[in-house]
Order: C-alpha cells, then structure tokens, then sequence
C-alpha cells in the first residue's frame, strides 16, 4: 500500500497536456499507464519524476523548474508516435524522457520524430540495436543495449558449462533483434542457440495460453541446457509458470531486461519464479555501494519514503538515472538552453560519473552506458546479484 501511494503521488506531479508556466522547462514523455505494461511505464515516470521533484525543491535549473508532461500510448507502438507529435506541437518541450517500453521507443526512433522536431531524446526504455546505432543525433540512450545483455547472459551459460541454448521471443521488432543478437553473439561466445519459438505480443495483460505452450513445446522437443526469455514482464510471468519441470523442461531460465523482476514474482508467485535469472541494466536498489543509489534512497527519503515502503523497481532506477542525465544536460546548457543546444551539451558528455554508473556518448553509438549485472529471484522473492 505504500508503495502504491507513493507512486501515486509522484505520478499526480506528472501532468497531462496543458498551459505552462513561462518559467518552466517542459520535458515531454510517452510510456504506457494503460495496458500490460502499465506498471513499468508508471515506475519510469516516477523515478523521473523524483529527481525533478528534488531539483524542483532546490530552485530548479538556472531559476527555471522541469514540468514533466506525460502521455499514455497504451502499449501501442504507433500511439507513441502519434502521441509524441501532438505532444510537441501543443507543448513545446524542450526534451523527451524515458519513453517507456521497447517497441514504442523504437516506433519513435524508426519514424525520425526527434530528427524531424530538432529534438532531444533521453533514455528511450529499450536496448535495441536499431536505436543504439540509429545515427540520429537527437537520441541518447543512458542504458546498455540487448546485445550487451545477452553477451553477459551467453558468457555466463559458456564459463558455467551451458552450451547448448533454447530462447523464446516476442514475434516483433524487439523479439526479433534480440535473437538476432543472440544468434551472432552465441559463437564467438563458445555456445549454440539450438532451437527458436515465438510468441506474438499480448493485447491484453495475458498473453494466449496456447500460444505460452506452444512455445514451450516447441523449445523442449529439442535438448538444451539453458532458455533465455526475450520477453515483456507478463510473457516472462507466464512463461516461468509452463516451463517447469513437471513438463520436463530443467534448463536454467535467463531474461533481458525487458521482465521487471519484482512484478514477475507478483504475477507469477515466488515458486514458479525462484531461479530466474535477469539481466539488469541499472544498479540494484539494495547495492548502496552505488552512490547514485544512495542518492536516489535520499531523495525518497526527503519525500517522506524509506527504501523499504517503496521497492523501487529497475523501471524506477532507469528513469531516475536517465532524469539525472537530463538535468546534467540541462545544467551544462545554461540558463538560454533550447532543444538545439541541450543537445549539444548532451553529445559532449564524455564519462560522466553519476555515482558508479558512468553514462558516455560518441558519433558511433546513441547508447551511453554498457552496464549490466546479472540477478537471480532467491527464495524470498527478491533478485540477488
């Protein structure tokens, strides 16, 4: 209940389309608050939301505050572009944040919508190869890549004897980008995807039972040692649940980044979950070696929230680390940014260290960071490193 509460009352500083003060900066954003991937995109909105809070609190950039002004593509790919045109037209911002889910980050990305509007993009939620190598110099990604993901995942399986790999994945773009990766990255990484299925993606929260158990059937017809899960949240949660060992299916169970795991063990239930191995691609909220965690727990503390009420998800983290790239950007374009200068102050960042998790960009990648860290659901529930 806390955690919903709170949430709640970072989402309730998101607005919806309307009038702005002349003194704002307008950051414009569209993730999913409807459909099944609501919950992620709410938490990126929110862990955005907490930063500019902070920095709000403290006077704002250069006298000026950020005004996050948020839309629902509902999980469509083609609501985000739509919603993102209108957004800019009616609104002006000078920026785009943690648009949130895979396929509608790369709709954006594919359809020019910040190269046509001279616009920056901060921290798309999705590790697509098609985005990080866009060229688009409006876009900055501030997390690692699939590919980044499944070259930790596929030497984890190599030095831990695995070769033999099955992989599930979403019948679209992100699905297919992922095994593309997958299938180059598994020689040179000493292991062999062995057999493919496909899913297509769920309308609703729940994807087809037949469809669940197809896939599986398809992977277990053929020996293999590990499966990995390029899937969304929901798919991930049903998937645990059908491959199990009462169908036969032992291999170890690895996902992208794409499963949020604490909403996985909340669908699925802590025992289908247990031993799934996540890759993520920001720090853990219980690794306060990480400064940059300490931070954000300090800043949720100043909302009146400890890190125990709320569990930030790495949705949450994400969209905490991409509003603090933003800002930074914000900062070093000084009091007379527009769109065209943040940009260019965002393209020279170059290490920048927000505490343990440096985020860097070049001409070569639009992705400015390769962290990734491998988590496990223990027995409690929790992901552990």
């Amino acid at each position: 209940m806390k955690k919903s509460l709170m949430i709640l009352g970072l989402l309730a500083s998101c607005v919806a389309i309307g009038p702005a003060s002349g003194a704002d900066w307008v950051v414009g954003n569209v993730s999913p608050t409807s459909g099944p991937l609501a919950a992620s995109g709410n938490d990126l909105r929110a862990g955005a939301q907490l930063a500019f809070n902070t920095v709000n609190n403290k006077g704002g950039i250069a006298g000026r505050k950020l005004r996050l002004v948020a839309e629902d593509n509902a999980d469509q790919a083609a609501q985000s572009v739509t919603k993102a045109r209108e957004l800019i037209a009616k609104e002006h911002p000078i920026a785009f944040l943690a648009t949130g889910d895979s396929a509608g980050s790369e709709a954006l990305v594919r359809e020019k919508v910040f190269v046509q509007a001279g616009i920056p993009l901060v921290g798309a939620k999705t590790g697509a190869l098609a985005a990080a190598l866009s060229g688009q110099p409006e876009v900055f990604l501030t997390r690692a890549t699939y590919a980044d993901e499944l070259a930790a995942i596929l030497k984890h399986c190599s030095v831990s004897g695995m070769k033999r790999l099955a992989f599930i994945y979403q019948n679209d773009s992100f699905g297919k980008d992922a095994l593309a990766a997958a299938q180059k990255l598994a020689g040179p990484a000493g292991v062999e995807i062995v057999v493919s299925a496909s899913y297509e993606p769920a309308v609703e929260s729940v994807i087809q039972p037949v469809q669940t158990d197809k896939a599986v059937k398809t992977v277990l017809a053929v020996p293999h040692q590990a499966v990995i899960f390029a899937a969304t949240t929901p798919a991930t949660a049903d998937f645990v649940q059908v491959y199990n060992p009462a169908r036969g299916a032992f291999g170890v169970r690895f996902a992208l980044s794409s499963s949020e795991s604490p909403l996985v063990v909340q669908r699925a239930g802590i025992a289908p979950s247990r031993g799934l191995v996540i890759a993520q691609v920001v720090p853990s909220v219980r690794n306060e070696s990480k400064p940059v965690i300490r931070k954000l727990i300090a800043d949720l503390r100043a909302g009146g929230a400890e890190i125990e009420d709320v569990n930030p998800s790495p949705s949450f983290v994400e969209g905490y680390i991409a509003a603090q790239v933003l800002i930074e950007g914000l900062r070093r374009a000084g009091a007379s940014a527009d769109p065209a200068k943040l940009t260019q102050a965002l393209q020279g960042l170059r290490n920048f260290d927000l505490g343990g998790y440096q985020v860097s960009f070049d001409s070569n990648s639009r992705s400015g960071s390769n962290f990734v860290e491998l988590a496990v659901i223990s027995s409690t529930g929790e992901a552990i490193r």
